[in-house]
């Protein structure tokens, strides 16, 4: 076995892998790989390779230490694929902010990161052989939580400068191709340390919860500003500073708490646009990127489209190489205004009864704003037209029961695009707090029935359960069933009907369209929508 050549031994180490986790899920199989590595000189190598590709660095001066050590043989550096950098809660606000027992650890952190920093600058190519214009390594920063409190939260939130300065100009942030942060508090640090990393194609930014945490709803508006600031300027800067990103993806965390939404202030700017969304659709249309996800971010009609134009006026401006677009977004825009109707403080008071099919009330309907959510719907349906590459789409009102998702999909073989809208409702069930009324009626009957009348109880129950499950089915399947209607049958002529030989591509309706329907497409809209199914007019308005 010790004469096997590298390749072989790779194939086999791959079969163990595969054979490992068949038997023993995701358990750990680096220390199935530790022996084999005594075979021979080969051996050793391949296992190490495998072994070393993605490291996590604890956030202590000992562990970044251990991991310099480990580090410094160069066919363990030409192995590296993933580095998980973990960041103490103390490196992440002002010193004043902090208690003085802490000062000593992140002195002892900025210098353990110091000298891992000169260290890398003088180790070989990374990520076996590549040139620096093709990194494969990825950097991974994760916020550590505090001892008993969780996340540390300050009103002064900033990466301590000499962490940010390692950085500028350093040869180690010449070879980092993707960055992933997630549970930092420290947005500030999230959107400038893309800048300093040139040859990133890979960005994921997983932003502080707005709403979720009470903590945080302290500095209310004043922290929702500087985020939406902050993050305006790091992508502003980015279509220079990373001219090969390829994939971007954000979290900027404004989940809805419980259905109880409120109006924001008014983020945008003295000629009524959001600049965020602008930023993001420059930077589209300037790097060559391929995916954007958005979760939870306020959206408005400026993502798809230059609203600084003349009325009349329709931007041309392409998204030549988007691929895959997938956003979703709460019901309130960055202008303070709603998509939904009726009164938004009120829990109920975004939802409209009346149009429910439901007995009892047990699903809502979100009343939908027209006057807002129809110029959002208009721009994204222009957007697709000048995206010549795109192959998935999907723009998805996100509330509390439910989601309203209009989905945009082009099969690459025949050019057989299709649009698809949906509305799911999450159903209240016993299994989440919503006790139907057999239910109570069994907690009674145990406690004050005996004998033969507990009988006919649990008999009358178990008739109500059986009932309220078919009745459950039964509007489950009136409000999930599929109805695909052809344009030129539920418009009835008001647009242009497609061919019989592209039939295939139509508008999917679930539930959009019938009698009951939460909102209705205008025929401009509709109209822009076949015109991306039919493939005509594709990359242009």
């Amino acid at each position: 076995m010790d004469k096997l050549s590298p390749e072989i031994i790779d194939k086999i180490l791959d079969h163990l892998r595969e054979d490992c986790y068949r038997t023993y899920g995701s358990k750990p199989f680096v220390a199935l790989y530790a022996p084999l590595a005594a075979i021979s000189r080969p051996w050793q190598y391949v296992v190490e390779s495998k072994s070393f590709r993605q490291i996590d660095i604890e956030g202590t001066p000992e562990g970044i230490a251990k991991f310099a050590a480990a580090f410094s043989k160069p066919w363990r550096q030409s192995a590296l694929r993933g580095l998980v950098l973990g960041i103490p809660y103390f490196c992440s606000c002002e010193l004043r902010d902090i208690d003085p027992a802490c000062q000593h650890k992140r002195d002892a952190y900025v210098g353990a990161m110091t000298a891992l920093y000169r260290s890398m600058e003088n180790w070989g190519p990374i990520g076996g052989g590549l040139v620096p214009n093709q990194p494969r390594v990825y950097l991974q920063v994760e916020m550590l939580p505090s001892p008993g409190r969780g996340y540390i939260i300050s009103e002064h939130l900033r990466f301590p400068e000499k962490n940010l300065a390692l950085w500028q100009g350093s040869e180690a942030a010449r070879w980092i191709s993707r960055l992933h942060t997630r549970n930092t508090l420290d947005f500030v640090a999230s959107c400038q340390l893309p800048s300093l990393l040139s040859n990133l194609q890979s960005l994921q930014l997983k932003l502080p919860s707005y709403q979720g945490s009470g903590e945080l709803a302290i500095y209310g508006d004043k922290y929702l500003l500087n985020l939406h600031k902050t993050l305006t300027e790091a992508l502003l800067d980015a279509r220079t500073s990373l001219p090969r990103l390829q994939t971007l993806w954000i979290h900027m965390g404004l989940e809805e708490n419980g259905g109880d939404l409120s109006p924001g202030v008014d983020l945008r700017n003295a000629d009524g646009v959001d600049e965020l969304c602008e930023a993001i659709r420059l930077l589209g249309q300037t790097v060559p990127l391929r995916n954007l996800t958005l979760r939870w971010i306020l959206v408005t009609p400026d993502l798809f489209q230059d609203c600084r134009l003349p009325a009349g006026e329709h931007d041309t401006a392409t998204w030549p190489l988007l691929e895959e677009l997938h956003i979703t977004f709460p019901a309130v825009a960055p202008s303070g205004e709603w998509y939904t109707k009726n009164d938004p403080e009120l829990y109920r008071g975004l939802y409209n009864f009346d149009q429910t099919q439901l007995d009892g009330n047990d699903g809502w309907y979100p009343a939908i704003g027209t006057a807002t959510f129809n110029p959002l719907q208009e721009a994204f349906a222009r957007g697709l037209l000048r995206m010549p590459a795109l192959r998935l789409a999907s723009l998805v009102l996100d509330y509390s029961d439910g989601r309203l998702c209009v989905t945009a999909v082009d099969r690459p073989r025949g050019r057989e695009g299709r649009m698809k809208m949906s509305e799911t409702e999450w159903w209240r069930s016993y299994e989440r707090g919503w006790e139907p009324e057999w239910a109570g009626m069994t907690k009674e009957a145990w406690k004050a029935l005996d004998g033969d009348e507990l009988v006919a109880a649990e008999a009358a129950i178990i008739k109500k359960r059986k009932e309220w499950k078919e009745r459950q089915e039964a509007q489950r399947a009136l409000l999930m069933k599929d109805r695909a209607i052809e344009i030129d049958a539920q418009f009835a002529g008001g647009l242009p009907h497609l061919d019989q030989e592209i039939s295939q591509r139509r508008l999917w309706d679930p539930l959009m369209f019938g009698k009951d329907a939460i909102w209705q497409p205008t025929p401009e809209i509709a109209h822009l929508w076949n015109r991306w199914v039919t493939w005509e007019g594709r990359g242009t308005w």
